[in-house]
């Protein structure tokens, strides 16, 4: 049986891993989203999810579905 720390230490640097790259993305996003990090977060974790668990190259494909999908509101002028 493993121990605590053998199990909590990848499930933080796996959150820290995710929260870094959703904070790069929520940061290069343009400001005519008006999507707040809370919000982006899951689902940036859901697009990511469905990218992994999909057979295309590099998830592509997936991921941007899920996301046109989760924010239709984007207006890119």
């Amino acid at each position: 049986m493993p121990s605590l720390l053998a199990i909590f230490a990848p499930m933080c640097f796996a959150a820290i891993d995710t929260g870094t790259a959703a904070l790069a993305f929520w940061v290069l996003t343009p400001s005519s989203t008006d999507i707040v990090f809370a919000q982006l977060f899951p689902i940036y974790l859901v697009c990511f999810g469905l990218a992994l668990v999909s057979n295309t190259p590099v998830g592509v494909g997936p991921f941007e579905l899920i996301l046109l999908w989760a924010i239709p509101n984007i207006n890119i002028n």
